[in-house]
């Protein structure tokens, strides 16, 4: 990771149940321990466990919100 555990990264997360986050991202990462859902080389669509986001969770960490008004 970078420096402090910031990364430079942004995931996009489009759903959701009680264990997993699922995302859409730019690029594969291979830090990030996540897994396709859809099987295709051009389209990430993942899922992350909740647990793997805990346990990255950092102090400069953050969630935006995006709403349509």
């Amino acid at each position: 990771m970078a420096f402090e555990g910031l990364l430079d990264h942004v995931l996009f997360v489009y759903g959701y149940d009680e264990e997993f986050l699922y995302v859409c991202d730019t690029r594969k990462v291979s830090l990030i321990e996540y897994e396709k859902v859809i099987k295709n080389d051009n389209v990430y669509y993942m899922k992350i466990s909740r647990t793997e986001v805990k346990g990255r969770w950092k102090r400069f960490s953050r969630v935006w919100e995006v709403k349509k008004i």
